[in-house]
């Protein structure tokens, strides 16, 4: 084998460690710190948009968790018939999570879910 044709092998190393810094987290803590400004409450005009933002809010996820404030873009998306936001919505009335429990809203919200086709909402 000629020496022209052997490759280096320091570049493959190199793309090892880069790999490791991600699967370490290193990445993903500075996605996360860059990701904590969301919309205002009420600027953001899409269900499902509201619902990932309700997500984030109630468990914590790239900003610091306020299941009061999630609850709210919650209500915003349901209120505008996205399927899934009306199923959690359902799910924390009915366990009462982050609200006052309260089993005729969550069956209500249920029904509604369901009859948009969300298929976790079928009885």
């Amino acid at each position: 084998m000629s020496r022209s044709n052997h490759r280096p092998f320091f570049p493959y190393i190199a793309l090892v460690g880069v790999l490791n810094c991600c699967s370490m987290g290193y990445l993903a803590a500075a996605e996360t710190a860059s990701s904590t400004k969301l919309p205002e409450l009420g600027s953001v005009a899409s269900p499902s948009e509201q619902f990932r933002i309700a997500e984030r809010y109630i468990k914590g996820v790239g900003v610091e968790s306020n299941p009061e404030l999630g609850m709210q873009w919650l209500r915003l998306a349901a209120a505008q018939q996205y399927p899934k936001a009306l199923y959690e919505l359902a799910f924390h009335y009915e366990h009462g999570i982050d609200t006052k429990q309260d089993t005729n809203k969550a069956i209500n919200l249920y029904k509604q879910a369901a009859s948009l086709g969300y298929m976790d909402s079928s009885i």
